[in-house]
């Protein structure tokens, strides 16, 4: 079975660092980011219209930099009341781009909507490359988005994001807590999975 011993996150968020980081602490595998190699990412290269070409843009852009095995991702929140948005745009939704700002105007935006109409999901899609091979690894959390912001953990959307089975949102919940159900933690632990069964 082929050793696997580096892996560059295409990626400069230090809460998905730190959760990529937390689920494969174990596997005796180094974590790189594009800073540590001098590297950075044009932001033309989350332009397209689906998480998975986003990922993969991502993903190849900085694996034929390096030639490092890369893992890439792209997530989002999409709300089927507004027509899936803010969709492949929620890291950018406002004018601003930062967080508090994406949360203002989703909850604007939703503001006039039904309990029903409030559902909403997080998607995360992960992608793998690794010499001329690839892979995707999802996954999904289903809530709803709340009127106010509640609690202080997390990042993006976590303070309105309300998660049923919990009774909290992500926001509220502690950081392994909330990689037990979210989106990320799912994709990340199948893709865990996958490197366990192929490359240790």
């Amino acid at each position: 079975m082929l050793q696997l011993s580096e892996i560059v996150i295409a990626s400069e968020n230090k809460g998905k660092i730190k959760e990529i980081n937390y689920v494969l602490e174990n596997l005796s595998i180094k974590i790189l980011t594009p800073s540590v190699l001098g590297i950075g990412i044009p932001s033309f290269l989350e332009s397209f219209s689906t998480f998975n070409d986003n990922a993969k843009a991502k993903g190849d852009f900085i694996f034929e930099k390096t030639s490092i095995p890369t893992l890439s991702d792209d997530s989002g929140l999409i709300v089927p009341a507004l027509n899936g948005k803010p969709g492949v745009f929620s890291k950018r939704y406002s004018a601003s781009g930062l967080d508090p700002d994406n949360r203002k105007k989703l909850i604007e935006e939703m503001k006039n909507l039904s309990e029903r109409e409030r559902i909403a999901k997080f998607i995360c899609v992960l992608y793998f490359r690794i010499d001329n091979k690839s892979f995707f690894f999802e996954g999904e959390a289903n809530g709803l988005i709340l009127t106010e912001e509640r609690g202080k953990e997390g990042f993006g959307y976590d303070p309105i994001f309300y998660y049923v089975e919990r009774e909290k949102t992500f926001a509220e919940m502690s950081f392994y807590e909330k990689l037990a159900v979210s989106h990320r933690g799912i994709a990340l632990r199948k893709f865990k999975t996958f490197l366990l069964e192929n490359y240790s």
